[in-house]
């Protein structure tokens, strides 16, 4: 009987520590997963800003090239209908403009897009 409490002492500690070296373990290994999946969310939320701000510029760009477009032809289409009421302010000749114009027509775009 003796023999069997002698051994029963270090085994229960044996037994313990290996429950406990065990518990560690998991924790560890679930506090490291844990950091990496914040890690690799942190990196898709920082690549899903960074592609939001590339469409943003790209559709700026877009729409001023829509408004560079815009303004040429309403100034060509003002300069025209000043000359042929024969106003002094107009150029004459075909895709004519001034620049005055232009400049107004653009920016009064850039406001409708909400770019100035």
């Amino acid at each position: 009987m003796e023999k069997i409490n002698k051994l029963s002492i270090p085994a229960t500690i044996l037994i313990a520590v290996i429950i406990l070296g065990g518990f560690y373990f998991f924790v560890e290994t679930n506090k490291q997963k844990s950091i990496e999946r914040q890690q690799e969310t942190k990196i898709a939320e920082e690549k899903r800003i960074e592609a939001e701000k590339i469409k943003k510029q790209k559709s700026e760009a877009f729409q001023k090239s829509l408004c560079v477009s815009e303004a040429e032809q309403n100034a060509i289409y003002s300069n025209k209908t000043r000359c042929d009421q024969g106003e002094i302010a107009c150029i004459k000749g075909e895709g004519s403009y001034l620049v005055g114009q232009y400049e107004n027509y653009y920016n009064i775009c850039l406001q409708r897009y909400g770019l100035k």
